[in-house]
């Protein structure tokens, strides 16, 4: 399997919802998310983020839910990398990625429910040229926490690693548990998302 790019990976993604549009994306505590019903939110944040003209990472600083991940995606799809940030953590660590990483928007919860809600068409997607996929920073037990940027490279070769480990059974529904700044989360939630399988977000 030869996957270099976001866009690749986007690909395997708009594959199951253009062919399987009610199979089930994401299970979590309040229901379930079908691929399509999740597209559509991930095309709404990419619109969003298209409509930004300025440059930079999008910082994702959202709960545990199906909106986190189209924000993901959402990202990817207007070719930007993102920033992962967990609300949970102190304000000043979010603060100090935030002034780090210089963003060009951060994503909150309150945001997701404004641009979902909002009935404006889609904004053309203008591709930008990174091979960023994402930024994650360390935990700064040593020192000050430092970002450290994974490539579409490195992303695509464990998706296509474990596509090839594990069978479609195995994936059926992987339990994604993990915060998304640790680098096991991109495991969790594009391995299923990208072979037609479901995550079930915790």
């Amino acid at each position: 399997m030869q996957l270099m790019s976001k866009k690749a990976l986007l690909d395997l993604f708009f594959e199951t919802v253009h062919t399987h549009p009610s199979r089930i994306a994401i299970r979590w505590r309040e229901g379930v998310l079908s691929y399509a019903q999740l597209a559509k939110f991930v095309e709404q944040i990419a619109s969003a983020i298209a409509a930004c003209t300025e440059e930079g990472p999008i910082a994702i600083q959202q709960s545990r839910s199906p909106l986190l991940v189209a924000s993901l995606l959402g990202a990817w799809m207007a070719g930007r990398p993102f920033v992962a940030l967990d609300p949970r953590h102190p304000a000043f660590r979010r603060q100090h990625i935030i002034e780090e990483a210089m963003p060009a928007m951060v994503l909150t919860d309150a945001d997701f429910q404004r641009i979902t809600t909002g009935d404006g068409g889609l904004t053309e997607l203008v591709p930008h040229e990174t091979d960023i996929a994402y930024i994650l920073y360390t935990s700064g037990s040593t020192g000050t926490p430092k970002g450290i940027s994974l490539t579409d490279r490195g992303v695509a070769a464990l998706v296509a690693w474990a596509h090839a480990r594990y069978t479609s059974d195995e994936l059926a529904c992987v339990l994604a548990s993990t915060t998304i700044t640790f680098d096991l989360s991109i495991f969790e939630i594009f391995v299923p998302l990208t072979c037609a399988q479901s995550l079930y977000l915790v």
